[in-house]
């Protein structure tokens, strides 16, 4: 599944140490759903909550609505590798 969308203008909150923002974006779904090679669905409402810090303790989640029941909750978790910054 790969998820693209802008930022919608406002949505961009702080709540101490974590950040949200949601927005519409286009999921494409690979394989696509009813057999299909590929699915994309435009226009889907997601919304993701962060919190910065470096590898290991910054953390991410995507919850998009439409997916949430059928992937068994929202996804996402620690990073990895990298670092996930707050820039003003």
């Amino acid at each position: 599944m790969l998820v693209e969308g802008p930022v919608t203008p406002g949505s961009l909150e702080f709540h101490e140490r974590d950040v949200s923002f949601s927005g519409f974006a286009t999921i494409a779904l690979i394989p696509g759903m009813n057999g299909a090679g590929q699915t994309v669905l435009d226009g889907v409402p997601y919304t993701v909550s962060a919190r910065p810090g470096p590898a290991r303790r910054a953390r991410m989640i995507l919850n998009i609505p439409a997916f949430t029941q059928a992937l068994g909750g929202d996804t996402g978790g620690f990073v990895a590798q990298g670092a996930i910054r707050i820039e003003r």
